[in-house]
């Protein structure tokens, strides 16, 4: 069986873009390494402030043996979220399972980072006392409890990346509309679909580029810069070379 990676960048326009596929019969951080280098040698060597993959540390590895540490490293919320309902199965009694999903999603979409740490060892103690929930608990606090600047969505609030969603669209892009909802066994009819939807990508984002598009963020920043425009000076107070305090016009 082959498995396919997508190396995906988030362009100027705030959008996922899949700029790399690797389909290999094995996956690990030497054949990681491997697809890596062969995108270093055309077009050099990448410097991103985060870096997303699944769980995993082949990836991360994979990357860090050709290119540099990055400032963040980050799990995609979209392998994170099935992972948990994957393993919600260790939980013994069935009607148990949608409660704690529910919990840990609002851990998981926590922003505040005072509370979530509230929260987490609360949950954690609670899951690992009940005795239909201990392995489920247990399972959670070895893979999820130390890491979990990596997952939650308090310590990415100013990543400017929301990757599990550009993930998703692709996935469902990939498997509905290209492969019919199909598991294809044909590796050349998996390379045909990835490269009508790259096409398919490529021309969208060049008639993007020539009639322009204004996204959601982008409205929300022209917002923002025009109300700027308008501040009281005096609101504004400059502590250093870059950085700045500034109070709510509305007090």
């Amino acid at each position: 069986d082959f498995e396919v990676v997508t190396l995906m960048v988030i362009d100027d326009m705030k959008q996922g873009f899949p700029c790399a596929f690797f389909i290999c019969s094995r996956i690990d951080s030497e054949t990681v390494g491997s697809f890596i280098n062969c995108v270093k040698e055309r077009v050099g060597i990448l410097q991103p402030s985060v870096f997303m993959s699944d769980m995993a540390d082949l990836f991360y590895n994979g990357w860090l043996s050709v290119m540099h540490r990055v400032e963040k490293r980050l799990y995609c919320t979209w392998h994170v979220d099935r992972a948990w309902q994957n393993n919600l199965s260790k939980i013994n009694n069935k009607q148990k399972r949608p409660e704690v999903y529910k919990k840990l999603r609002t851990l998981l979409e926590e922003t505040d980072e005072e509370t979530y740490l509230k929260l987490l060892p609360s949950i954690i103690q609670s899951l690992c006392k009940n005795e239909d929930t201990k392995v489920f608990g247990e399972y959670f606090n070895k893979y999820y409890g130390n890491c979990y600047t990596q997952w939650a969505y308090c310590f990415r609030k100013n990543a400017g990346i929301k990757a599990n969603m550009h993930l998703e669209r692709i996935h469902r892009t990939i498997k509905h509309l290209y492969l019919k909802g199909k598991t294809v066994k044909r590796l050349d009819k998996l390379i045909h679909a990835i490269m009508q939807m790259t096409q398919q990508k490529l021309f969208d984002r060049l008639t993007v580029l020539e009639k322009g598009k204004l996204t959601t963020k982008m409205k929300e920043l022209r917002f923002r810069h025009k109300t700027s425009m308008t501040l009281n000076t005096d609101l504004i107070v400059q502590n250093n070379d870059t950085s700045w305090e500034v109070a709510s016009s509305n007090g």
